[in-house]
């Protein structure tokens, strides 16, 4: 099964916006598995799009575990739609832990899905990687 990775700038047009909700519903109804960190307002809103769908959705965590799995994601892990792992052990996100998290899910993807990408995002030394692996990449 293809794994996709979404990662959204912090930073984003609201072209992009529609783009990428447009995207999110159709990719909701096929056979991948979407890998987001879902932490920005816009990937949370992807994640409402992919979780009304049939796709299987791997949320990474830049943060230590949930101590308790919020209730609205239960449903989705029992019936193993859904997976919460996380790939550091803070306390809270930080902008370092969010790095690591978006280079493990950008290298474990084999597509990566970039929002909104523009030089001054700490999200394009990621792409300039990427692309150096010649890893499929698209932008919206």
């Amino acid at each position: 099964m293809t794994t996709i990775a979404l990662l959204a700038s912090s930073k984003i047009s609201s072209q992009s916006i529609m783009r990428c909700y447009d995207w999110a519903t159709e990719i909701s109804r096929q056979e991948v598995i979407v890998s987001s960190g879902f932490s920005s307002q816009l990937e949370r809103d992807v994640l409402h799009f992919l979780l009304k769908g049939t796709c299987r959705i791997q949320m990474v965590l830049a943060r230590a575990p949930y101590k308790k799995l919020p209730k609205e994601y239960e449903a989705y892990i029992e019936s193993g739609r859904m997976e919460v792992i996380s790939v550091c052990n803070t306390p809270r996100q930080t902008r370092d832990s969010a790095l690591v998290r978006n280079r493990y899910i950008a290298n474990k993807a084999d597509v990566v899905v970039f929002v909104s990408l523009h030089k001054e995002s700490s999200l394009y030394a990621i792409y300039e990687e990427l692309l150096s692996k010649n890893k499929k990449i698209e932008i919206l």
